[in-house]
């Protein structure tokens, strides 16, 4: 059989598995240091993570003990600062005639007041309260006795005068009368405003006038709490409209607040059969005239011809 130039190349089954375990070695080779990096992170990556957080941590110790640092400086200071104030405050006392009213924060120091006492005495102003004596003044809550009995003397309040304020906006008291009384005048009274005083004139129209305050009440919106409050500020001098009952007709009669439709019906078909009512006691005898219809409307009668 003849030779294939090619059989040189052939490889048997064994040479084949030595290859492919071969190839497996070396791509196993190029991944171990990938996988170890992945199993195992980097110490030094580690190493440097760390340090820079105790760098942080170090920088952050440094920032707070500064911070504390100069907190406690400042505050030293600033007691050193009150502490020297003080101590010239009491070398340099001066005393002079003050109103406690209208103290300045200055003028508290120079006088050796106590900046504590200062300002609860500003917070008994502010609230609305006044100085007006001497021992008042004592009597603020941080006061020493040494520091009082030491100024004293110089506390120069001045005389409280009383002045009158007069108010213009508080309504004068008038007397008027509710027969003429106009719909401004009216709404010049306690309680009674346009639609009330609208409503009063209304019915003094048709009732003829008012005898007494107390009808009033019979207005829709004035009760008795309001009635006595405006008593002392109403009179009644003008007359009232009195009716002539034989002359007026049944339409005007139906209209007024004491007759109404029914007994103006009643008055006028007596009239028409007997011509005329002479007096309030043959008015009283028509039928359906009771005691206190004759009462109400009695003085609004009249019984000419």
């Amino acid at each position: 059989m003849k030779k294939n130039e090619f059989d040189s190349f052939y490889l048997s089954k064994h040479e084949r598995i030595g290859v492919y375990l071969l190839l497996l070695v070396l791509f196993s080779l190029l991944f171990i240091p990938w996988f170890y990096q992945y199993v195992f992170p980097d110490s030094s990556q580690t190493a440097n993570s760390t340090k820079i957080n105790k760098l942080e941590i170090r920088s952050q110790n440094d920032t707070l003990s500064k911070n504390n640092k100069q907190s406690t400086n400042s505050w030293m200071e600033s007691n050193a600062d009150l502490k020297k104030r003080n101590q010239l405050t009491k070398n340099e006392i001066k005393l002079f005639s003050f109103d406690p009213n209208t103290l300045s924060a200055g003028d508290a120091i120079k006088l050796g007041i106590p900046i504590k006492v200062y300002q609860n005495l500003q917070k008994y102003l502010n609230a609305g309260g006044k100085i007006k004596s001497d021992e008042q003044f004592s009597r603020i809550y941080g006061m020493d006795e040494s520091i009082y009995a030491r100024i004293k003397d110089s506390i120069a309040i001045p005389n409280n005068k009383i002045t009158p304020v007069f108010k213009t906006n508080i309504r004068i008291k008038s007397i008027i009368d509710i027969n003429i009384a106009t719909e401004d005048e009216l709404i010049k009274l306690p309680f009674i405003g346009e639609k009330l005083a609208n409503r009063i004139i209304k019915y003094r129209i048709l009732l003829g006038g008012f005898i007494k305050p107390e009808q009033l009440l019979e207005v829709y919106g004035i009760q008795d709490s309001i009635l006595s409050i405006l008593r002392p500020q109403l009179t009644i001098q003008e007359p009232i409209k009195k009716i002539s009952i034989n002359e007026i007709e049944y339409d005007q009669l139906k209209t007024h607040p004491y007759f109404g439709y029914h007994k103006a019906k009643l008055i006028t078909n007596y009239i028409k059969q007997h011509n005329l009512i002479e007096n309030i006691n043959q008015l009283a005898k028509i039928e359906g005239m009771d005691s206190a219809f004759i009462s109400k409307a009695g003085p609004y009668i009249r019984f000419d011809k």
